[in-house]
This record gives C-alpha cells, structure tokens and sequence, in this order.
C-alpha cells in the first residue's frame, strides 16, 4: 500500500504476519504503552520512504515524530487499518 504525505511517499506491508502482530502486541502490553505500540506497528509495517526527489529515507522513530501533525495523523490513520485487517482475519479463524 503506498501512503503519500507531503513530503513522502510510504509504501507499507499490505498485510501483517503473524510475527508482525506479536511484535506488536508485546509493545502495547497495555494501554499505557498505546503509543509504543503505535511506534512498533509502523515500524513493522514500513516497506519503504522516498522523499519528493525520489531519495531513499530511512525510518526510524525520529523521522516519524518529525512528521508535521496532518501527516503523522495520516500514516497513522493509513497503517491502523492493518490491524483491522487482523481482526477480521481472527474473527474468521
């Protein structure tokens, strides 16, 4: 799934492993670490990051708290869409 932002173009998983959801599940552990969890969550699921000349970006925590709000809330938005994806998948299992 590709998510552009203003000054990026993101392409993440356009599904999650199993694996990926236990990283994730470890981080939350609970609702106090929520925004850990947020943090694993999209570092499992970031393929890529090009920015407006096509340059290779590197994630890390840094560069996704740089975010301006109106993108950091979009790639957030976009990438909590995966876990729904997970709950349906269980609800079916």
């Amino acid at each position: 799934m590709q998510i552009d932002l203003t000054k990026y173009k993101v392409t993440t998983k356009d599904e999650l492993s199993f694996g990926d959801m236990e990283d994730v599940q470890m981080e939350i552990g609970s609702e106090s670490n929520l925004l850990k969890g947020n943090a694993k969550l999209t570092e499992v699921a970031v393929v890529s990051i090009l920015d407006n000349d096509n340059n290779e970006v590197k994630y890390s925590n840094e560069w996704r708290r740089n975010l301006s709000i109106v993108d950091g809330t979009k790639l957030s938005q976009e990438i909590q869409k995966l876990i729904a994806g997970i709950e349906q998948a269980v609800k079916k299992a």
